[in-house]
């Protein structure tokens, strides 16, 4: 098992263990990545079942902050106010 900050390789020749390895990593927070081909659960010619999963964005990965400016015309002048909201990114 070879382990990136992102990412976690899993080979292992018994699939009972393969299993047990990718069920312990998907309970830790770890996800499968159907979409990328180098990441696609295989076995090869000598019986070893590799794949390579990944770590989801965090939580603050999914945001984003939006920063809206409002530009208010006071007696005075002109008052400017600037906004921040933090807001869920759609994927």
């Amino acid at each position: 098992m070879t382990k990136n900050l992102d990412t976690l390789a899993i080979t292992e020749f018994s699939l009972a263990e393969f299993l047990k390895v990718i069920q312990e990593a998907v309970l830790a927070g770890w996800r499968l990545d159907f979409e990328d081909n180098l990441r696609y659960p295989t076995v090869n010619f000598s019986g070893a079942y590799n794949c390579t999963i990944v770590l989801p964005a965090s939580e603050e990965d999914e945001t984003e902050e939006i920063e809206t400016i409002e530009i208010v015309k006071v007696p005075n002048g002109v008052e400017v106010v600037k906004k921040t909201r933090t807001v869920k990114k759609v994927i």
